[in-house]
Formats: structure tokens, sequence, C-alpha cells
């Protein structure tokens, strides 16, 4: 999604989009403009959203 559609969506500036990003590279030490480090970025947090429901349904099951 180009950063312009993201600063729409979230009611934010380009600019600050574009901060944002540059400040999650400089953390991760990863080029997003790289389509393989984009990926694996994609893949850890679709797996990470994937773990947390599943430890919500099973937090929920225990009551």
């Amino acid at each position: 999604m180009p950063r312009s559609a993201v600063a729409r969506l979230l009611d934010l500036s380009c600019n600050t989009v574009t901060a944002h990003i540059t400040r999650a590279q400089r953390a991760l030490r990863l080029d997003l403009a790289n389509v393989r480090s984009h990926a694996e970025v994609h893949l850890a947090l679709a797996l990470t959203n994937a773990c947390a429901a599943t430890e919500a349904d099973d937090h929920h099951l225990d009551r």
C-alpha cells in the first residue's frame, strides 16, 4: 500500500508515515523497500497475530 494511502487511512501526514517507517527500519535493521525484508516482517506480524488469537481463544475456553 502506498504511503499516501496509509496516511489517508490513518489520518496522518505522509511525512509522519515516512518518519514512522524510517524509525521501524532502523529498529529492525531492515530496508522495508527490499521485497524479502518486507515479506519477512509481514509474515512475522501475521504469525504473531495468529498466535495471539489462538491464545485468546484458549484463555476464553479456560473459563
